[in-house]
């Protein structure tokens, strides 16, 4: 009973004046847990709060407090090849931007042939990105039908989508991989470098006659060269 009638008021004055410290130290961790959790699988453990000159008992309701595990659900948005499923998703997003004039639309049909070129950004079961890889020749791929939920701008999905386009062409053994776009300065800024279209084969001007541009074409060509 005497344990009671000092331990417990001493826990009050520690929480009272280690509360704020505490909760300081939570909400910053949490604020960046959540933040690197939008882009990377990252496991978190546990807060380490640290207080200059602390007693034991505080030292106390510092490891018991702090090594309770904050739980913080796993990211469920990934880049994965996509399936037969997410055929309509993937027309969806293309069609909103060819209806910009932004990209070329593609059918239905023509996805579900290629459907193995597509790489989709999922976030749970909602396809919010695509992009496709398509083969040309022994050493070139073309990255094209990138589009991006504009619901979900600016979340670094047209990025990953990209750099597993060229993640994906390194280990076909492809050495370049090029691009024809409106938004040069997108792949610009992840290491394409702007050529002249004389430079590309002429086998990969096939599809611009369903392009709405057509003949007059303002896209740009760019190239990555992978080492």
């Amino acid at each position: 009973m005497f344990f009671l009638t000092w331990f417990l008021p001493c826990c009050r004055r520690e929480l009272s004046s280690y509360g704020l410290r505490l909760g300081l130290s939570l909400i910053k961790s949490i604020a960046l847990c959540s933040f690197a959790e939008r882009y990377r699988k990252i496991p978190i453990h546990h807060v380490t709060v640290v207080k200059s000159s602390p007693s034991s008992l505080s030292l106390f309701l510092a490891f018991f407090l702090t090594s309770i595990p904050i739980i913080i659900p796993v990211s469920t948005m990934v880049v994965e090849h996509a399936s037969l499923g997410d055929g309509g998703q993937i027309k969806t997003l293309i069609d909103f931007y060819a209806a910009k004039d932004k990209m070329i639309p593609r059918s239905l049909s023509e996805i579900y042939e290629y459907i193995r070129d597509f790489l989709v950004f999922r976030d749970k079961k909602l396809v919010v990105g695509c992009c496709a890889l398509h083969v040309s020749w022994s050493d070139l791929a073309e990255i094209r039908s990138l589009a991006v939920d504009p619901r979900y701008a600016n979340r670094g999905i047209g990025t990953a989508l990209v750099s597993a386009c060229i993640t994906e062409a390194k280990q076909l053994g492809v050495k370049r991989v090029f691009t024809l776009t409106n938004e040069p300065e997108f792949f610009e800024k992840r290491g394409f470098v702007r050529v002249p279209k004389s430079e590309l084969p002429m086998k990969i001007w096939g599809e611009c006659i369903h392009c709405n541009k057509y003949p007059e074409c303002d896209e740009e060509a760019l190239v990555f060269k992978i080492k």
